[in-house]
């Protein structure tokens, strides 16, 4: 572990240095925070009457509280759950494609095989590069958002709304799952590739069926509740596991010198 940790802090150093890397990271949660934020604002301020034709549209999903304002912030918060979790699982994809491919195309990859780390301490070490500052980012956006919300709700509610317990759920167990998903894929994808954009940009269709399902939630169609998150929670655990397997069997050195141009 003292090597991973030797390999983690160069990984970490490396993101810090890259302004545009910093920038995205940081551009992502403003965006996915701005819109949870507009529909809990307009949630608080809409009348009882629009409240309560919203959650008519929402059978499947309303929350059994009686007042329809407080039925509609909760509803919002709610379907908000699975829009919060593309963060943590977009956000080590930005970070892990430069692991292996961008360190070839700054032709800093060779030392870096050459030294005595095995390969599933070069995997690890790059992998814990990604999530360490991805979980970082993902606990500030949920630390910002939970306090936005609560002063927003709190006219309606007189109490906090948020922590509960799908978001506590969402924030301690999906999002380092996810997290270890989103750059397990990316890392497994910029072992076999040269380019890191291209690394990043095929890694990052790995968001495509979360967002579908994100969109489908909202207009009514699908509700995306407890037994949903906990079988996303469990297909994530295994596919860790199974991917992080592949991804060290696959890290092939020579492959990785002698084959990109």
């Amino acid at each position: 572990m003292s090597r991973v940790l030797v390999l983690l802090r160069k990984e970490l150093l490396e993101v810090r240095r890259s302004r545009g890397l910093l920038f995205a990271m940081a551009a992502l949660p403003a965006t996915m925070l701005s819109v949870p934020i507009l529909l809990v604002l307009t949630a608080v301020h809409a009348t009882d009457a629009d409240a309560a034709n919203l959650l008519g549209f929402y059978r499947a999903a309303a929350p059994a509280v009686a007042d329809p304002r407080q039925a509609f912030v909760l509803l919002a918060v709610q379907n908000c759950v699975a829009l919060f979790l593309v963060m943590p699982l977009f956000i080590p994809v930005l970070i892990a494609a430069q692991s292996i491919a961008g360190e070839k195309e700054r032709h800093t990859i060779e030392p870096l095989l050459a030294s005595p780390l095995r390969s599933a301490e070069i995997v690890l070490g790059k992998s814990l590069g990604a999530v360490v500052p991805a979980l970082g980012i993902t606990g500030i956006a949920f630390v910002l958002f939970a306090a936005a919300v609560d002063g927003i709700a709190w006219p309606v509610f007189g109490r906090p709304v948020l922590p509960d317990a799908a978001w506590t759920f969402a924030v301690l167990v999906l999002a380092p799952l996810l997290c270890f998903l989103g750059n397990t894929v990316t890392v497994l994808v910029s072992s076999r590739v040269g380019d890191s954009r291209l690394a990043q940009q095929i890694s990052a269709l790995l968001v495509v069926p979360l967002l579908a399902l994100v969109s489908v939630q909202f207009t009514g169609l699908l509700y995306l509740g407890p037994w949903f998150y906990l079988w996303l929670g469990l297909g994530a655990a295994v596919l860790d596991a199974a991917l992080f397997a592949l991804a060290v069997r696959l890290f092939d050195r020579q492959r990785i010198l002698t084959r990109w141009g």
